[in-house]
């Protein structure tokens, strides 16, 4: 199989598996960045960066499926994978069981008085209700 070929099917693959993982959970989270040791990360050569800076990567981490219930996608960065998925899954889901979030609100995480403060802007539609059946916003 030559690289194009290869190249089609694992994206294929991957957005196969996000679809399904959107219809069972409502959300798909994606870390990228950091220190990371994958073997993805650890092929792209060391001088790959445009300037100094780049060199710095902050990890970050995001949402995709929460648009499809009308509401905006999440992004959070600096965290570890396991802090940053755990933290999204945790919004995603007071998402999907209809809270509405609003730019600069102070939310408890879990109990143990660990907060995160909301960013963002007011979303730029009204949030539509989740259809019967199924996983809110996907087909």
């Amino acid at each position: 199989m030559d690289t194009e070929a290869a190249l089609t099917a694992f994206r294929d693959q991957t957005r196969q598996r996000m679809a399904m993982a959107i219809r069972e959970f409502g959300v798909w989270n994606t870390y990228v960045g950091g220190d990371c040791e994958c073997a993805t990360c650890a092929a792209v050569p060391a001088d790959a960066c445009d300037d100094d800076l780049a060199t710095e990567r902050t990890p970050f981490a995001y949402t995709t499926g929460l648009h499809g219930v009308g509401h905006p996608e999440l992004l959070v960065f600096g965290l570890s994978p396991d802090l940053a998925c755990g933290v999204l899954n945790a919004v995603s889901g007071w998402v999907h069981a209809g809270r509405d979030l609003v730019p600069g609100e102070l939310v408890e995480l879990d109990g143990r008085g660990r907060a995160l403060r909301l960013g963002g802007r007011e979303p730029a539609r009204p949030r539509r209700p989740a259809p019967t059946g199924g996983v809110p916003g996907v087909t």
